[in-house]
This record gives C-alpha cells, sequence and structure tokens, in this order.
C-alpha cells in the first residue's frame, strides 16, 4: 500500500486549505441561521414610503395651492433656508431631503396648456431610488389631471381625480408563508455543492499532481510495482477523501440541525449528497490527469465550482434563472443536485424514485467523467 499512503501523506500537507473552505461554508451558515432566526416579514409590514420633500409655490394660485397639498399629504415636508440653486445643491448633497420641488410662476397656464414637462422644477440626486420615486409620482398626477381635463373636465377636477387615484393602492395578502424562499436545510446542502467541489479539487487534484509528476511515475514505472495495484491505491485514496469529506459535513448538518436530520427528509438529503460526492470525485480524479501546473488547480476550482454554481441554482435559485439559463443548466450535474435537494426539502411520503433519478443522471456523470480520466491516464501511460 505504498501509494495510497503516499497519497495519505500529500493529502495532510493539504489540510491548510480544507480548514480555510470550512472556515467559509462556516460563517456562510452562521449567517444563514441569524436571519433564519429573525422573524419573516409578513404583509403587514409593508408601508407606502414617504419622500422627504421642500416645495417652494411661486405661483400662488389654487391649483399651485392644491398641488402643493397634495405632495405633503403623500410625503413628508421638510423646510430649507432658502431655494437658490446653491442651497438647494447643498440640502441634497447632505441627504437633508429627497428632492426640492419649486412651481414658478406661470405653473397653472402651463398646465392648461398641457406641458407638464414645463410646470415645475424638481431637484433630485441622480441616480437614486428617492429620485426617480419623486418623478414618477409627480409625473403621474400632473398627467393623470391633465388627461381628464382633455376629456372636458376642469383644471380643478382634474387635479381632485387625481389626487383620488394616488390615493388607490391593490391589497396584498400572502396566503402561504411558507411557500415563500426554502428552509435552511435546503440551504445547508445547496452550498455543500460548491464547497464540497472546492475542497475536492483543492485537494485531490493536488495530491494526483503529485503522483503524476515525471519523477515519481518513472520510478513506478520501474519498480515492480504493477500498474493497476497503483491504479487501485490511487482510487482508494480519492474514496478515502470522499468518505472524509461526507462524514465532515454530515457531521456539521448534526451540529447545526441536531436531531432534526434523524428523519426521512434527513436520510434523502444525505443520499442525495453522497450521489453528488461520488460525481465530484470522478471529476477530481479527471482533472488530476490533465493538469500539470500548480497555479492552474486554483483557477479550475474557481471556474468549474462558480460556473456549476451559479448556472446550476446553488447561489441563484432555479426559479430565478431564466428560460435560456434553465435549459443550460440541464447540462450541469449541480442542477440534479440541486433537483434533489428540493425534492428532499420538500418530501413528505409516497415513492422517492423521483430523487433516484436525479441521482441517476448525477451518476452518469460521474462513469463519464471516471471513464474520461482513465483514458487520459493510459494515453499518458502509453507515451
Amino acid at each position: 500500500m505504498r501509494v495510497y499512503k503516499l497519497f495519505l501523506t500529500i493529502l495532510k500537507s493539504q489540510w491548510g486549505q480544507i480548514v480555510t473552505y470550512l472556515c467559509i461554508f462556516l460563517g456562510i451558515m452562521a449567517l444563514m441561521n441569524v436571519k433564519s432566526s429573525e422573524s419573516p416579514a409578513s404583509a403587514d409590514d409593508y408601508e407606502n414610503y414617504k419622500l422627504l420633500l421642500a416645495v417652494s409655490d411661486e405661483d400662488k394660485t389654487p391649483e399651485s395651492k392644491a398641488f402643493t397639498n397634495y405632495l405633503y399629504e403623500t410625503n413628508r415636508k421638510h423646510d430649507i433656508p432658502s431655494f437658490e440653486e446653491d442651497k438647494i445643491r447643498d440640502e441634497l448633497f447632505f441627504r437633508t431631503v429627497d428632492a426640492v420641488v419649486v412651481i414658478p410662476k406661470g405653473f397653472t397656464k402651463n398646465l392648461k396648456n398641457g406641458n407638464v414637462e414645463d410646470c415645475i422644477d424638481t431637484y433630485t440626486l441622480p441616480g437614486l431610488m428617492t429620485a426617480d420615486l419623486a418623478k414618477s409620482r409627480i409625473n403621474h398626477y400632473l398627467t393623470t389631471a391633465v388627461s381628464y381635463m382633455e376629456k372636458g373636465y376642469s383644471l380643478d377636477e382634474g387635479l381632485s381625480y387625481a389626487k383620488d387615484i394616488s390615493e388607490i393602492h391593490g391589497e396584498v395578502k400572502m396566503l402561504n408563508a411558507e411557500s415563500v424562499g426554502h428552509t435552511k436545510h435546503y440551504t445547508f446542502f445547496t452550498y455543500l455543492a460548491y464547497v464540497m467541489l472546492c475542497i475536492s479539487f483543492v485537494t485531490g487534484i493536488s495530491v494526483l499532481k503529485v503522483l503524476n509528476t515525471k519523477e515519481l511515475s518513472d520510478r513506478m514505472q520501474c519498480s515492480p510495482y504493477p500498474f493497476s495495484r497503483k491504479a487501485l491505491e490511487i482510487f482508494l485514496g480519492i474514496i478515502t477523501l470522499g468518505v472524509g469529506i461526507y462524514i465532515a459535513f454530515a457531521g456539521l448538518s448534526f451540529v447545526f440541525f441536531g436531531k432534526e436530520m434523524l428523519s426521512l427528509n434527513g436520510a434523502l438529503f444525505f443520499l442525495n449528497q453522497a450521489g453528488y460526492l461520488i460525481m465530484i470525485l470522478a471529476l477530481t480524479y479527471f482533472f488530476g490527469q490533465i493538469i500539470q501546473k500548480e497555479a492552474l488547480i486554483s483557477a479550475i476550482s474557481n471556474v468549474v465550482g462558480l460556473g456549476f454554481s451559479f448556472l446550476g441554482g446553488v447561489f441563484v435559485p432555479l426559479e430565478y434563472l431564466g428560460s435560456g439559463v434553465l435549459k443550460i443548466s440541464h447540462f450541469l450535474p449541480s442542477y440534479w443536485y440541486v433537483k434533489g435537494c428540493q425534492f428532499a426539502d420538500t418530501y413528505t411520503s409516497g415513492s422517492i424514485t423521483q430523487l433516484l433519478h436525479y441521482i441517476g443522471i448525477e451518476l452518469i456523470f460521474a462513469a463519464v467523467f471516471y471513464l474520461a480520466g482513465v483514458t487520459a491516464v493510459k494515453m499518458r501511460e502509453s507515451k
């Protein structure tokens, strides 16, 4: 078992990277637990946002006063020392006000002519949400009043109708709070897809790279150690790596969730995790045979890990992905792993054939990657 012992010896030298990824994962899970422990927002928590406005009415007409009253009734009033442009810019720069509205002389006349754009001067900080919100509310109110006036109503009636319409809001009622989002168990196991892959890559590929160096490979070929035994011991080493990763994260799940994992849903999560880990180990074996430079290991780990995670539904939930991205996701094993996590998360009773279907696809990926790795080994040995 010389090759196997050498595999474990090299693996120990990668302990620092393993701890780093474990700490990152623990930090993410700790934040997730804190977030899930907070009281979830309900539909009753919604409140229409009121802007902080300063308004200067220079027209002094009934219509301009009605518009000013509308602004102060639907927003919060703020007084500023002066409406000179320099003073207005200072107020906006220091965020003491969201928007400043100046109603110039001729407001009513322009409004009666349907010239909404020249009716008022609105000062905001460009690019802010509050700027867009202020302009949207003002334009909606004035254009509504003008629309009524064009239909034969007076301007006063149009302003009154515009105010009534602005007070109409749709009622939002949450029918089932549990249907929004996923459980913390789902979050834990989906993030494992990224962390397990990174740990397996940075450790397993590093070990295989050392074993495949020309000097060490030549010594093994010159020795009476048969190729089949060397391959078997490397295979056992990769299995040992996988078992260690599996036990570590299975243990962490009990640390976070305790006896909740001793359930049928927990068993399904573990089963799905095992299937995906087998695929990761096969992929590790494949890349371990073709990567020759140390600097490429980290790059490949990030590219594959982040690609699988963003396109496969790990970092971005599947329900938020576009139809085009989902079509691509079907060709990634991470997609089927996430589908398995969804099944395990929502399973109550009945057949688990669907989950076995997802795991079967993961194992097909594993077989393809393993055979590709074996082919790479034979091509290298033949040279």
